[in-house]
């Protein structure tokens, strides 16, 4: 394909000064193979030029750069690939899932089982919080009996099980560049647990405000990101002390944060606005009205390019600066026809524990 060719197919995506394109996950599939979920999950992957959308067991791989579908493939029985309590490791190879009963890692290239991980307590319930997965590829993971599990990302074996006992509650862990484990309670105002990485050994408690409706998250400067029902809030983890927060306007809602390549913080918010936060201050540097309501908190991928779920359950792909964002499309997709194909652009902003957007929350 020639670069000019590239730009005129490329360019007729949308008529839209940032949306790239947008794909339904339920049209992605055959109507005989439509299952009866109401929304679909997306991952954009932090490694190549695909997003990840998984309907019912199907899960499609798209090419981020025009949105064409490339392949689709089916899971496992008895596994979703639309449940909101997944992870998308950081090479983007795996997705980890959490059900009421079991942990499962499921291969996105074929969609097969790479392992699966369950509780000696037949009683023991996982399903209600999206796994962590740490710089090594540790998996951890809480149970609604209080306990915190670590597990070999590779085998599914158990590394360590440590214990809360705060019954009843939905322990949430988030991995940290100081080789700690801040463990929220969703739906509780109970302090964080600190523990030990490593070990998984209980250090110390965290005091912080709200009651926890998401999964916290940490950045590499070691930002405490805390979404409570007032918005999202950047904690200094040693001591609980808050530093900013962004807070949508009444009776509007922040999901979020996506870390981008350009080392900002990105948020949606449920009546349809996109921003970008400077982590080390708080102060807004972009926005955006996507002139529709939003299901989902943001992914960047390597590039920069945004992807939210829309109120019409599409996955939308918008650019900061879509005339830029097509003409470096164009570039890559002329190179990889006329030779060799282009090395990935380096510096995408991965960090342990990534956080994976989540539909309907």
């Amino acid at each position: 394909m020639q670069v000019g060719a590239a730009m005129q197919a490329l360019a007729g995506t949308s008529g839209e000064p940032h949306r790239l394109w947008s794909a339904t996950p339920e049209e992605l599939l055959p109507e005989d193979q439509r299952g009866f979920a109401v929304s679909g999950t997306f991952y954009a992957s932090p490694t190549e030029d695909a997003v990840f959308i998984g309907y019912d067991n199907q899960l499609a791989r798209l090419d981020s750069r025009d949105g064409k579908q490339q392949k689709v493939v089916t899971a496992t029985r008895g596994v979703s690939f639309a449940n909101c309590w997944q992870t998308l490791t950081p090479d983007g190879k795996t997705i980890i899932q959490a059900d009421d009963f079991k942990i499962t890692a499921m291969d996105v290239e074929t969609g097969k089982k790479k392992w699966s991980f369950t509780s000696k307590d037949k009683e023991e319930m996982f399903g209600r919080a999206a796994p962590s997965v740490g710089p090594d590829g540790t998996v951890y993971f809480g149970t609604h009996r209080s306990n915190v599990y670590a597990l070999n990302g590779e085998t599914g074996k158990k590394k360590w099980q440590t214990g809360l006992g705060v019954f009843g509650a939905r322990p949430a862990p988030a991995v940290g560049p100081d080789g700690k484990v801040y463990v929220g309670f969703m739906g509780e105002k109970n302090p964080m647990a600190v523990l030990d990485a490593a070990s998984g050994a209980k250090e110390r408690t965290l005091d912080h405000q709200g009651h926890l409706v998401t999964e916290p998250w940490l950045d590499a400067d070691g930002n405490l990101f805390l979404k409570t029902d007032g918005g999202v809030t950047a904690v200094n983890p040693a001591t609980g002390e808050e530093k900013w927060k962004v807070k949508a306007a009444s009776r509007d809602d922040v999901l979020g944060p996506a870390p981008g390549p350009d080392g900002q913080l990105y948020f949606s918010t449920r009546a349809g606005k996109l921003l970008a936060v400077d982590p080390k201050t708080g102060a807004e540097t972009w926005r955006l009205d996507t002139e529709g309501r939003l299901k989902s908190g943001p992914q960047v991928d390597r590039h920069g390019v945004i992807y939210v779920l829309n109120d019409d359950d599409q996955v939308e792909a918008i650019a900061r600066n879509k005339a830029a964002r097509l003409a470096a499309t164009a570039q890559t997709l002329g190179a990889q026809a006329a030779g060799p194909a282009v090395g990935a652009v380096n510096g995408y902003f991965v960090v342990g524990g990534v956080r994976v957007a989540m539909a309907n929350r």
